[in-house]
């Protein structure tokens, strides 16, 4: 559930090329979840801990990017450095880390 919360705290993002995305608010990312269309919010808060490990999650959000569902996180490293992961919903598969 602390998952859900977190990854709820988001209301609008921008893409890299700074098209608006939509983010979904928690009861949104419920009704995904219970229908199979994402993987669950702690599955992709420990892709993004695996991606970085020892880093701490500030923020993350499901959102629609076109017609695809992807999880944006924001971790921070030890080094104090923000490394953003963008994770594809359905698949966990990762997309993007950024800075690599």
């Amino acid at each position: 559930m602390a998952g859900l919360v977190l990854l709820a705290s988001l209301s609008l993002a921008r893409s890299a090329v700074g098209a608006p995305e939509t983010c979904l608010g928690a009861d949104e990312i419920h009704e995904a979840v219970a229908q199979r269309q994402v993987i669950e919010p702690k599955a992709a808060i420990l892709i993004a801990h695996q991606l970085v490990p020892g880093a701490d999650v500030m923020r993350g959000g499901l959102c629609c990017q076109g017609e695809a569902l992807i999880y944006r996180i924001l971790v921070l490293r030890k080094d104090g450095r923000l490394v953003h992961v963008t994770i594809d919903g359905p698949s966990g598969k990762v997309l993007r880390v950024d800075p690599p």
